[in-house]
């Protein structure tokens, strides 16, 4: 079966069963409450930002004023981690959903959220090792650019565009580690094998159904910057989160077909 077969297959699914596109709004709700906060923080105090890159002297003034947005990012911080552990979880529902739905089964998302919750400690700390895999080597990479570039600017773009590479490489090479993880009654360590070979075995449908990913976090992205900038974009950000909800439930149901279909 090709990518497109995949694809056609999971979207008549997820019109069959609305009830799949109900976790991801909790979490939706919930990711949207740090990305414009960090999105207003990152635009209203871009000045700022400036003077931390070039290692310039604040004034006192400007040091109470750094002081409070590093108090804020350790707020935004703690509320992302909270809405990470909770769409770790959610994800994790999926593999559950699917195999009941193919087995002509009735969906429980209850039940898929409890068999989650048995897994948190064989799939949470994956996906803890999975970011901090992206975000070390790149904040690296930050750090010296930024040296260079003396630009908060230039920084946070190169950033960015660092971790949207990062992510698409992580999300391909361990695209069906939560159906294998969940679905597989055996160590983390044999379900990663599992993970691994089925990648490798299917490289192209996988990496072309992991841009998906991508193309769902750049849009995200976008909008949560815009809609700081400009009222009229708040409206639209709300807009992109009900986008973002349809491509993400798409994006893990789709991850979920196309391990059943490669997997027969």
């Amino acid at each position: 079966m090709g990518l497109i077969i995949f694809m056609e297959e999971a979207f008549k699914l997820m019109l069959k069963e609305p009830k799949l596109f109900i976790p991801k709004i909790i979490v939706a709700i919930i990711y949207s409450i740090p990305l414009l906060w960090l999105a207003y923080l990152l635009v209203n105090n871009a000045a700022l930002f400036d003077i931390m890159v070039k290692g310039e002297m604040p004034s006192i003034r400007e040091l109470r004023s750094i002081s409070e947005i590093f108090l804020q990012l350790m707020l935004i911080s703690a509320i992302t981690f909270i809405a990470f552990v909770m769409d770790t979880l959610v994800n994790a529902m999926y593999p559950t959903l699917l195999r009941d739905y193919y087995k002509k089964k009735k969906l429980s998302l209850r039940s898929a959220f409890c068999g989650s919750l048995k897994n948190t400690f064989r799939i949470l700390p994956i996906g803890l090792a999975l970011v901090l895999l992206v975000s070390l080597p790149i904040s690296i990479a930050q750090m010296y650019f930024a040296k260079a570039s003396k630009s908060f600017f230039h920084t946070a773009i190169f950033g960015l565009f660092l971790t949207l590479l990062g992510s698409l490489f992580v999300v391909a090479i361990f695209y069906f580690v939560y159906p294998t993880i969940i679905l597989d009654d055996k160590p983390v360590k044999y379900c990663l094998k599992k993970n691994f070979n089925l990648v490798k075995k299917n490289k192209g449908t996988v990496l072309s159904a992991s841009l998906i990913s991508l193309a769902s976090a750049i849009v995200s992205l976008g909008f949560s910057f815009a809609a700081v900038l400009q009222p009229i974009f708040l409206l639209l950000f709300f807009l992109e989160r009900l986008l973002v909800i349809v491509l993400f439930t798409y994006q893990n149901v789709l991850n979920q077909v196309v391990y059943f279909g490669v997997s027969k």
